[in-house]
This record gives C-alpha cells, structure tokens and sequence, in this order.
C-alpha cells in the first residue's frame, strides 16, 4: 500500500471534480479524501495498491467532461493513515 498528496490544477472546481475523483477512487479501492482549494485547485490523499495509485493518478488527468486538467503533482507521503473510505471534504 502507498500514499500521495496530490494536487490538480486547471478548470477542475464547479465541474464535478471532487465527485468524479471520488467515484474512480471508490472502483479502484482508493482510500482517503479531496477538496477544494481556495486558490482553485483540488487537492488529494489517497491511499491503495501502487498499481491501482497510478491508474487513479492517470485517470485524474482526464477528469470529468468539463474540467481541463492542467497539472496533476503527487507526492508519496511515508506511512499510512488507515483511512476506511473515499470521501469528499468541505473546501480548506
């Protein structure tokens, strides 16, 4: 299991990004949270199988219909939190 903080800049709020990050997290079993950014962004922790992290990550690029995806950066975060779910948090 691996861990990444991961940030995704673009056209990706009011787009159904955090929805649609939480659907391909839930399919691939990623575990973890997204939000909203106040500076636009959305940013991620996801934990899961290291092959399942890089379909996730792959699949971020593409986003939903009507985001466009500028730059998806990750990160591995040593050490895992346990997360037991995918979720979506208020905007920090």
């Amino acid at each position: 299991m691996v861990r990444y903080h991961i940030l995704v800049t673009g056209k990706v709020q009011g787009v159904g990004f955090r929805r649609f990050t939480q659907k391909q997290a839930v399919n691939l079993k990623i575990v973890g949270w997204v939000r909203n950014k106040l500076d636009g962004t959305v940013e991620i922790e996801a934990e899961g199988k290291p092959q399942n992290m890089n379909d996730f990550i792959t699949l971020l690029w593409q986003g939903p219909l009507r985001a466009v995806v500028d730059q998806v950066q990750s990160q591995p975060i040593r050490g895992l939190k346990g997360y037991r779910r995918f979720v979506i948090k208020r905007n920090g």
